[in-house]
């Protein structure tokens, strides 16, 4: 049949594919002995029922670690040829038969994970142009709806995000709605106002109505700083008018006062 030819017995032959030009030695008269648990047909061992796995004595050194898919192979590879024909081992041939199987069923595994690596490259290679393809096509319909409409509703409706150029801080507006309320306690009032937007604090002034007339004592005067809009003035004459003033602080600075208006203090 132009193949080797593995006997293990009288009647009992396996064929197996060719490996050396040399023709198989048939094996002893007395075949090697199988583990009792051996699947056989008609008291001859079946290829495929090998016995189980022992520790190796420790003369063997193994190197099987770090081994990948195509080093683990070329160990099988020679693996077989070394047990072929040995006068060493005569009785091997379930075990190379075994080996043989798992050579086939590398080199299947290997051929696959190569063919699978080569379309995944091209596929990878397809995608990359589409994604530069669809990135073209995005451009040019913006740039379609850009010519047909660039209003700032339009382009929003059609799902597009809008590209604006950053707004400088600008200085921020005087207070409104300046307003003084009296407090359980005397000697002080509570001011409070419309909150400005973007604002990061406040700052607040007050003078006597009699010095009010005069800026320059405005000037002069200490400010106070508020977080929030609304701040209470203490230790003030009890029965006397004020005036007080406020003005909002932010990225810019400080943004004009507001008008100043007079309180009585209780």
């Amino acid at each position: 049949m132009g193949g080797r030819v593995l006997c293990w017995g009288p009647g009992a032959c396996c064929a197996w594919g060719k490996r050396k030009s040399a023709n198989l030695q048939s094996a002893p008269a007395t075949p090697a002995p199988f583990p009792p648990d051996a699947l056989s047909v008609a008291g001859s061992p079946v290829l495929g029922a090998l016995p189980p796995v022992t520790p190796v004595q420790g003369a063997v050194r193994l190197e099987l670690t770090g081994l990948n898919a195509v080093g683990l192979l070329a160990y099988v590879h020679t693996l077989i040829d070394g047990l072929t024909d040995n006068a060493y081992y005569t009785g091997m041939g379930l075990s190379i038969e075994a080996l043989l199987a798992k050579e086939r069923e590398l080199i299947s595994l290997i051929d696959s994970r190569n063919l699978l690596d080569q379309q995944s490259r091209s596929l990878s290679a397809v995608l990359e142009a589409e994604l530069i393809s669809t990135s073209d096509l995005i451009r040019n319909t913006a740039r379609t709806c850009e010519s047909a409409d660039s209003s700032d509703e339009a382009l929003l409706s059609a799902g597009w995000g809008l590209r604006r150029a950053p707004t400088p801080p600008q200085v921020l507006p005087a207070p409104i709605q300046l307003r003084v309320e009296k407090t359980p306690f005397s000697g002080e009032v509570r001011a409070r106002w419309r909150v400005v937007t973007n604002s990061r604090c406040y700052e607040v002034q007050s003078l006597p109505v009699t010095d009010a007339s005069r800026p320059a004592l405005w000037e002069e005067s200490t400010a106070g700083v508020s977080p929030r809009a609304n701040h209470t003035f203490k230790d003030l004459p009890s029965g006397s008018f004020v005036s007080i003033r406020i003005r909002a602080v932010g990225a810019k600075g400080a943004g004009p006062w507001c008008d100043p208006i007079v309180a009585r203090v209780p």
